[in-house]
């Protein structure tokens, strides 16, 4: 069985994800770094590396979206595999059907409060204003919470709780 986490950008969903895999001896795959490479190989990027916000910044969120789509694409035959998926992979009515393909899909649910507080720590791009972040915030939430099979607040846990509370939902599903 795969495992596919979602949620917002700097929720944990690569940190967890990471090392779920390994607690559980399963393969992990980042879409981030997929699309990541996929760009630097036929961008000729190798040389100098680009990051995945200066994609974004570059060339617009429909070519990055257009991007992702293309790697989630390539997934339908992973077997025994943890994904992090990327903040905004989801919002694509493809990629949710995609994805749930894959595996069972996981939210890492983050309160608007949370979110911004994180992607300040983290020195993360927020370019939208107060009001615009909020709204932006409820949209995605509620979409996150119609793709996922299961939800995961995530407000105040440490990787490791978020692992174990991951975990301790697959040894006991009946509780989700």
């Amino acid at each position: 069985m795969n495992l596919v986490l979602i949620g917002p950008q700097s929720c944990g969903k690569t940190s967890v994800g990471k090392k779920l895999a390994q607690k559980l001896g399963k393969k992990f795959v980042d879409t981030d770094e997929l699309l990541l490479a996929n760009y630097c190989s036929t961008h000729d990027q190798i040389s100098s590396p680009i990051s995945i916000h200066e994609i974004y910044q570059k060339h617009g969120e429909s070519y990055f979206r257009d991007l992702e789509t293309q790697i989630i694409s390539t997934l339908s035959s992973l077997e025994q595999t943890i994904v992090a998926t990327g903040g905004g992979s989801v919002m694509r009515k493809e990629n949710r059907e995609e994805l749930r393909k894959i595996g069972q899909l996981f939210y890492l649910e983050l309160s608007s409060q949370a979110w911004r507080k994180r992607m300040k720590e983290r020195k993360l791009p927020c370019f939208l204003q107060q009001e615009d972040f909020i709204e932006h915030y409820k949209t995605r939430r509620l979409i996150y919470q119609q793709a996922a099979d299961v939800i995961i607040p995530a407000d105040g846990l440490s990787i490791d709780q978020l692992l174990e509370a991951i975990i301790s939902l697959l040894e006991h599903p009946s509780s989700t």
